[in-house]
């Protein structure tokens, strides 16, 4: 999963993996 700021296009992106991505929305949506 890459994550931008969609208004900064050429900024920097967060890149992560499926199971950390999985892990973050899971405890987002606690």
């Amino acid at each position: 999963m890459h994550v931008r700021d969609s208004k900064n296009q050429q900024g920097s992106q967060l890149a992560l993996s499926s199971p950390t991505w999985e892990d973050f929305v899971a405890h987002i949506t606690k």
